[in-house]
Parts: C-alpha cells; structure tokens; sequence
C-alpha cells in the first residue's frame, strides 16, 4: 500500500496498523490490551488509550521507532510524497508540518 491508500483508512485502522507493524505491539490477552517488549523492559497498555493518527505525543513514539529501525529516509520520502505542493522552496516547512495521520501513513508506508 502507499502512504495514500493508508490515508484512506479510518483513525482505528490506522493506530491498529502502527501499534502491530511498526511498534511490534502484541494482543496480550484478546481483550485490546497490548505490550511491548524492548530488551528487557515491557509495558502493556489499553489501545484505545493510544492514538498516533490524532495525537501528537503518540506519533512522536512512532518518529523515534521509525528512527531505531533506520527507516527515516524512507519516512521522510513518504512524507513528502503526502505534504510537498510544488514549492521547492518550502517543502521541508510542509514536511515537519505534517499532520499526526500524515505521519502514520508515511511511517506505514516506509515499513512496507
């Protein structure tokens, strides 16, 4: 899928999609709680609590994942894809202007 199609999933779908393929966050117990392990620490967590396609200390989690896999560049072109106008000029205003749901997707889309 491109940053595009993922754009055209609901909020739910999208957070879903972040939290299982980007954070590597796992159904627990079957009743939407969630964990995830990095080295030796874990923590677990509501999903409904968590929303990276509207909140913008959510999505920051994402940016700093999204940068422990090496996959910024990726993000970045993805990104820009989604916010450039057309003007050369001010397309790295546009980029970090970019809305919580408009980094989901690209973030989505560079993992694919």
């Amino acid at each position: 899928m491109t940053a595009n199609d993922y754009l055209k999933l609901p909020n739910e779908e999208i957070n879903r999609l972040v939290a299982t393929r980007i954070m590597d966050w796992h159904d627990r117990d079957g009743k939407s709680m969630w964990w995830w392990r990095k080295g030796i620490n874990s923590s677990a967590g509501k999903i409904e609590d968590w929303n990276p396609a509207t909140d913008d200390n959510d999505i920051r989690l994402v940016r700093d994942r999204i940068a422990e896999l090496g996959l910024q560049r990726l993000f970045v072109n993805h990104l820009a894809e989604l916010t450039y106008s057309g003007d050369s000029s001010v397309w790295y205003w546009e980029a970090i202007n970019a809305t919580p749901r408009q980094q989901c997707a690209a973030a989505l889309a560079a993992i694919s």
